[in-house]
């Protein structure tokens, strides 16, 4: 999982932008720090109750990589760009106006057929 993070975050720097360097060396560091934790255990440098410590460690290191993976993979929205000018607007009152005005005839029959 660290190999594959740190592969994927140096392709977009070489590709995208520089700043996913510092996700590549911040991998490179935390697994370092990992390796340098195991060999202390190993040798015997670090006693056996403190294991607990390495799977800390671990642990960091994995959530390190889930989340160098999100940020690498992570398209940014773009937004719609806005025309220069006022903003455009649609007008709907003459539609109406016409259907009011075809309906004169309508109601004056309507009004004569209740008179009479």
């Amino acid at each position: 999982m660290v190999f594959m993070s740190f592969i994927m975050s140096a392709v977009q720097g070489s590709i995208v932008s520089g700043t996913y360097f510092l996700l590549t060396i911040n991998l490179v560091i935390s697994s370092v720090v990992g390796l340098v934790v195991a060999w202390w255990y190993r040798s015997g440098d670090l006693s056996a109750d403190k294991i607990w410590f390495i799977f800390l460690v671990c642990l960091v290191i994995i959530f390190q990589c889930i989340t160098t993976n999100i940020y690498v993979f992570h398209s940014p929205e773009t937004k719609p760009t806005v025309p220069p000018g006022p903003t455009p607007h649609h007008n709907h009152t003459k539609p109406h106006f016409e259907l009011i005005t075809g309906m004169e005839g309508l109601l004056d029959n309507r009004n004569m057929a209740d008179n009479g």
